[in-house]
């Protein structure tokens, strides 16, 4: 714990308006809150004990940046066999948001115990089910994770804790982000594929040109980039470019760019 917590007070000092925990996917946090933890001692078994080291994380990084925001992120369903969903991700919340947490940011999948085996590559926590299920693709609904958020939200309002709540999965565009916090799926919007393709979004859609949004098609290349260790591109850049091009100022040339390489 003491490692996150020096770790959030280099954000605080670096000037970071917050730091969030990653509790999700194959990370080590993540494994502490599985189902298929292991441990026979105090941190694994029972969801009391699983709990143990994310709250004892919490607390310490909470002692020592003071007021501070701090959020956290952590898996609403494993997407593996055996693994935990919704029931013990709204228990989950309920604990975090008692500990403190400003925010809780819901995902899914992304596990080890899943992964297809490459010859001579390292195991890649974002293929087989929960890899799919972590990073829909085209042939998934978008927004499709997105129930994950509503169902743990639910819970937690219930409880009595109105702690924002971050929904994400497939989520491209500005309607479907309005869409998810109208109906109360969730508080928060997570955005990483679409920023991806386009990190001016927001800007165009405040400048009213919503029309020249590049917007993402989920076809997973970069996803497919980051698996064989390669430099994380976009499809929809322009050849060659290693990043979004930079838009025009109001009024210049049309914010868009070429189409796919």
């Amino acid at each position: 714990p003491q490692l996150f917590a020096d770790a959030a007070v280099r954000a605080q000092a670096a000037g970071f308006d917050g730091v969030e925990l990653h509790m999700a996917h194959a990370y080590t946090l993540s494994s502490m809150l599985s189902r298929l933890n292991k441990r026979r001692d105090h941190y694994g078994g029972s969801l009391e004990n699983r709990l143990r080291l994310p709250l004892m994380t919490l607390a310490a990084v909470k002692e020592r940046v003071g007021d501070y925001p701090v959020g956290l992120r952590f898996d609403a369903d494993e997407s593996i066999r055996r693994g935990y969903s919704t029931d013990d991700a709204s228990a989950f919340a309920e604990r975090f948001a008692a500990g403190g947490a400003d925010y809780i940011s819901l995902s899914a999948g992304g596990k080890f115990e899943d992964a297809v085996p490459t010859p001579g590559k390292p195991l890649y926590p974002y293929t087989g089910y929960s890899g799919d299920r972590c990073m829909p693709g085209d042939n998934s609904p978008d927004a499709a994770n997105i129930w994950m958020a509503r169902t743990v939200r639910r819970s937690l309002r219930d409880a009595g804790y109105n702690t924002p709540v971050l929904g994400t999965g497939k989520i491209g565009t500005l309607e479907l982000a309005e869409e998810g916090l109208r109906n109360g799926s969730c508080d928060i919007i997570g955005m990483a594929r679409g920023l991806l393709a386009d990190p001016y979004m927001p800007t165009k859609h405040q400048q009213g040109r919503a029309e020249e949004i590049v917007r993402c098609i989920y076809c997973n290349v970069c996803k497919a980039l980051d698996e064989s260790f390669n430099t994380v591109t976009c499809y929809l850049w322009p050849k060659g470019a290693t990043q979004a091009p930079r838009p025009e100022d109001v009024g210049g040339p049309p914010m868009g760019w070429p189409g796919p390489a």
